[in-house]
């Protein structure tokens, strides 16, 4: 890696050194101390590179440049189908957007729940008759949602 700024040592001592990514600090090996001798003193301080991942993003670029890395993230063949479909299907009515499901097969059948409506609405019933004060609130609720106009008439086709 380059330097971009250096510091040199004194007296044969460490040296520091400021690169792409950040400051290094090399130096000789510790020797032998005698007995008289005090240990010698360092001081460091740690600074943290809040931009690292845009000091790694240069220091590819720099180190692979036939293959230049940026910010653009691609999308899978997944998601490109996705947004084909998005687009396709997407109408805009009375105010609101409409999607599409973004089925895989679009000639799946969708399964018939009939029978496990039936089932929540016997539950439903259970639970009304169980206790009367939520009755009284879903019912209060379901009138709300109805004056706002959320809920639309479904007619079978067969």
């Amino acid at each position: 890696m380059e330097p971009w700024h250096v510091i040199n040592s004194r007296n044969g001592g460490p040296y520091a050194v400021k690169t792409a990514i950040g400051w290094v600090v090399n130096g000789p090996i510790r020797k032998e101390l005698s007995e008289k001798e005090k240990p010698p003193h360092c001081s460091v301080n740690r600074i943290t590179v809040t931009e690292i991942e845009k000091l790694l993003v240069q220091q590819y670029n720099t180190d692979f440049p036939e293959r230049n890395y940026d910010d653009k993230e691609e999308m899978s063949q997944e998601d490109k189908q996705f947004m084909q479909s998005v687009k396709k299907t997407t109408t805009f009515e009375n105010g609101h957007y409409s999607i599409g499901l973004p089925l895989r097969n679009h000639k799946l059948p969708m399964p018939k729940n009939r029978c496990m409506a039936e089932q929540r609405l016997a539950s439903l019933r259970r639970k009304f008759r169980k206790d009367p004060g939520f009755y009284e609130d879903y019912k209060c609720f379901m009138n709300n949602v109805i004056e706002k106009g959320s809920p639309s008439e479904f007619r079978m086709t067969s």
